[in-house]
């Protein structure tokens, strides 16, 4: 097989700005193939490349070889001649998607498929391989996994043309565990592209939670040298959350399927032609016409057009709209990827449909391996949109580090400060405070009292505890943030207890959420003098959290409460004090006198009030509302 070269340029998340080039010819990464007919097409192929900018489509060769005179002239020409895409990538289906879609295609075998696939030169065939529906019992399914995986190693000992780089498809369905078992056979073998299948009917449905599972289920077993594509991903609003977790690639012919029935693709959702009274975009279509126009050319041509090619036809302006939408989408993500700002653009997105938001709520089941991806460093700030952002797996690295890199020195004194409006840097009055305690401590060492010397701590309302000593560390300064302060369920579970009330007369939460939490607790504990390279032996969430419906959000992981309780007591042998500041009010970034509303460090203090002997061994405890008082 030729080598398939993948040169991955930059990353941000999951997502990776890359080139795939064979032979003479490339496509850039994250990007789609627009699914395309190996006879009939409302827009043709090569549009695919001078019109919207593509690189590669995807076309059936299933339905081409059924037609057997069609088929021969396919293979004296070539694919790339048959369908007039010279310059492009042409991947080929093997007839799987039919049978997964309306069943059938048991009239041939995988052999002749993948052989006829490599006769017209398809740069990318896929192998027959057998799709798991949502509905198959799991027997069912196993049964499927195994047979395509006997497929796929038939596959690569009875290949005939070494240019083709072939697509192993992975299937596993709702069943994370033969994902899992999929994922890592297919791993094993030689394919130039892996895909994973069976989603299709999970995004038509809108159950984007479970193609996130499969997904990321998948992903975390792949090699990172091969592009990962995802079959029929074809809605723009899930595009940038897929590539966040790792999708590179991605094919779909719902932006002509959708046309035929009237329904214009947007960045939140789609919407029915006829229901339009002004297009929502200002793209080639969209700009000269209007919603009317074309509402009327749709109406008017629900039949294919015949005869005069002058012919406006509303369906096929609907799909060159679509695939504008589509392409100028993954053009965003692209930029979102080089600036560092891919789960930015996640979070904008999800907001479109309530069942996106709860798909990106599965992303802290994962996030052990998507950590892994965070770039140590940005070029700008992160910027924080309140509770929907702390899914990102940047909040469990922070707590990770924090717990495993940083210890206190002994006989020391620590001071508690609340984070504000802004960072330390930018904050008048913290700056103030910083520069106070560092004078104090000055004098300490003067006059060799360290004992009298103070660490600083600041308490973050997104983070918990953070040492001052890391606060240049990225992101804990290099962020725009909402000042202000909500507790979770399991906050709020955290709080009550430690008041010695009982909180199940309050509300209940489940035991396996709350014994979740302590296990990633412990692990945090557990882990922190074993050094960097044995924080990644967390138990993968979705391991934990087995059943694929189960939500497992960052608020069944992170409790901003007990990772601050659990750091003074992690550190209680050294502490000879600790003094609270809490000001009434403080100065803004602005300039502007402003209180300072409910915060953390207030369920802290008092939840150490009342518990001082049992959590810290009866260390001093002071509460300030002024440093005049230090």
């Amino acid at each position: 097989m030729e080598k398939l070269r993948f040169e991955i340029r930059k990353l941000d998340a999951g997502g990776r700005l890359g080139i795939i080039k064979k032979g003479n010819k490339k496509m850039m990464t994250p990007n789609l193939f627009p699914v395309v007919s190996p006879f009939n097409n409302i827009i043709p192929p090569q549009d695919i490349i001078d019109v919207f900018g593509g690189e590669a489509v995807f076309t059936n060769a299933y339905i081409l070889y059924k037609k057997k005179e069609a088929a021969q002239n396919a293979i004296a020409e070539g694919i790339h001649n048959f369908i007039n895409f010279k310059d492009g990538l042409i991947a080929t289906d093997s007839g799987a998607f039919q049978h997964y879609m309306y069943g059938g295609t048991g009239d041939i075998t995988p052999r002749e498929i993948e052989k006829f696939q490599e006769e017209i030169g398809a740069d990318f065939p896929v192998i027959l391989d057998l799709p798991v529906q949502l509905s198959d019992s799991r027997e069912k399914a196993e049964y499927k996994v195994m047979e395509t995986m006997k497929r796929a190693h038939e596959n690569t000992t009875h290949r005939i043309n070494e240019d083709a780089a072939w697509i192993g498809p992975i299937h596993g369905g709702r069943y994370l565990d033969l994902v899992r078992k999929s994922s890592k056979e297919m791993n094993e073998l030689n394919f130039g592209i892996y895909a994973i299948g069976g989603i299709v009917k999970t995004l038509n449905d809108y159950m984007f939670h479970i193609s996130i599972n499969i997904l990321l289920t998948a992903k975390r077993f792949l090699r990172p040298d091969r592009p990962v594509h995802l079959f029929g991903a074809g809605l723009p609003q899930f595009f940038a959350l897929s590539v966040a977790c790792g999708v590179d690639t991605m094919d779909s012919a719902a932006y002509v399927l959708f046309a035929k029935e009237g329904r214009y693709f947007t960045l939140t959702g789609t919407k029915k032609i006829t229901d339009l009274y002004e297009l929502p975009c200002n793209c080639p279509i969209c700009s000269k016409h209007s919603a009317s126009e074309i509402k009327q050319l749709y109406k008017g041509n629900l039949k294919k057009i015949k005869g005069d090619p002058e012919k406006i036809n509303g369906i096929e302006l609907i799909a060159r709209h679509n695939l504008y939408v589509s392409f100028g989408e993954l053009k965003r993500i692209r930029e979102a990827i080089r600036t560092g700002m891919l789960w930015e653009l996640v979070e904008q997105r999800i907001h479109s449909h309530p069942k996106l938001i709860k798909a990106y709520q599965q992303i802290p089941k994962f996030w052990p391996q998507l950590e892994l991806l965070e770039p140590m460093q940005k070029p700008r700030a992160v910027f924080i949109y309140g509770d929907i952002s702390r899914s990102r797996p940047i909040f469990y690295r922070v707590a990770k580090r924090i717990f495993s890199h940083f210890s206190i020195e002994s006989n020391r004194n620590l001071i508690i400060l609340p984070e504000l409006d802004t960072s330390v840097a930018n904050s008048p009055t913290m700056k103030e405070w910083i520069r106070l305690i560092e004078n104090k401590n000055k004098k300490a060492i003067k006059i060799e009292k360290v004992s009298d010397s103070y660490e600083i701590i600041i308490l973050s309302n997104d983070f918990g505890p953070i040492p001052y000593k890391l606060i240049d560390i990225y992101p804990l300064s290099q962020r725009e943030w909402i000042q202000y302060y909500s507790r979770t369920n399991l906050e709020m579970y955290s709080l009550l207890k430690y008041q010695h009330i009982n909180p199940d007369n309050f509300f209940r939460l489940r035991s396996e959420k709350i014994e979740f939490n302590n296990r990633f607790m412990q692990f945090l504990i557990e882990n922190t003098d074993k050094g960097e390279k044995n924080n990644h032996n967390l138990p993968e969430f979705g391991e934990i959290v087995y059943n694929i419906d189960e939500e497992l959000k960052f608020s069944d992981i992170i409790n901003r409460i007990e990772l601050c309780l659990q750091f003074f007591i992690k550190h209680k042998s050294k502490i000879n004090s600790i003094v609270f500041l809490r000001p009434v009010n403080y100065i803004s970034e602005k300039g502007n006198e402003r209180i300072l509303k409910s915060h953390l460090i207030d369920d802290i203090i008092q939840i150490l009030g009342k518990n001082n002997e049992i959590l810290m061994k009866n260390s001093e405890i002071r509460v300030l509302s002024s440093l005049k008082d230090l």
